[in-house]
């Protein structure tokens, strides 16, 4: 699929599928959607620049800085024709819903840089790589707060290429917030959360289910000083809902935050 943007509108559409999508430069709509409730809007893209899909790659999506409420709600779902990297290297900032189920079964990806994003609110990337099977690698070492419900619920579920994760930054959780993220994520081996502090906006519910139907081995790790905090929590003696929990290790074995 090839689709370009510009001050009069859009041109060079082509398509080996039957989807259609819908796009909005900031309020002018531009083009329909097969799917009931899309709303994929580029509000940032410069006048002049191009969401090119050409390549198969989401290239061009560098230039988007703020993914608004819904933005993107399904934007992709299902499009097997998207390979390769997606870069929305510029958000910083992930609204309700804003990315939820955007690229679901989207088997191509191999890889997703949101290296800058700070912020998720609630359901902003629920289910937004679900069964992205060849997805390798995720770049959110900015993410600092997920500050809604079910901020990255079913985010990477069965993404069943992905080894390691790792959210540098992260420190502010909101409660369930994590629920299924890596469920059927077969090879999944270990998942670090570096930033934790005795301080941080973390609960005990924070990381319910997060493992929920796994069945690997897998390691999560955390800051030593989170231990006598974290220890008893239910999530965390359960082993994160994992299907076999002599498989998972709870470690506390990075640097102490404070």
């Amino acid at each position: 699929m090839s689709i370009k943007i510009n001050n009069s509108g859009i041109s060079n559409i082509s398509s080996d599928t039957d989807r259609i999508y819908t796009i909005y430069k900031g309020d002018k709509l531009i083009k329909f959607n097969y799917t009931p409730v899309v709303n994929y809007i580029f509000r940032d893209i410069d006048e002049n620049g191009n969401l090119t899909l050409a390549t198969g790659n989401l290239e061009d999506g560098s230039e988007i800085t703020k993914i608004s409420d819904y933005e993107m709600y399904y934007a992709f779902y299902l499009n097997n024709g998207l390979t390769g990297s997606v870069n929305l290297s510029k958000v910083k900032q992930i609204g309700r819903g804003g990315l939820s189920q955007a690229f679901s079964y989207c088997t191509g990806i191999t890889s997703v840089n949101l290296s800058s994003l700070i912020t998720v609110d609630a359901y902003g990337l629920s289910g937004a790589f679900y069964s992205c099977t060849n997805l390798s690698s995720v770049n959110l070492s900015n993410l600092k707060e997920i500050k809604g419900e079910l901020g990255l619920q079913t985010a990477f579920y069965n993404c069943t290429s992905l080894t390691s994760i790792t959210f540098n930054n992260l420190e502010s959780i909101y409660g369930n917030s994590l629920e299924k993220c890596f469920s059927y994520c077969s090879n999944l081996a270990d998942i670090y959360f570096p930033a934790l502090k005795s301080t941080s906006n973390v609960r005990s519910n924070s990381f319910n289910s997060m493992l929920t139907y796994n069945r690997n081995v897998c390691r999560i790790h955390f800051p030593s000083n989170m231990e006598s905090i974290m220890s008893s929590w239910a999530s965390v003696t359960n082993k994160f809902g994992h299907y076999s929990q002599s498989d998972v290790s709870v470690l506390f074995d990075l640097p102490a935050t404070e």
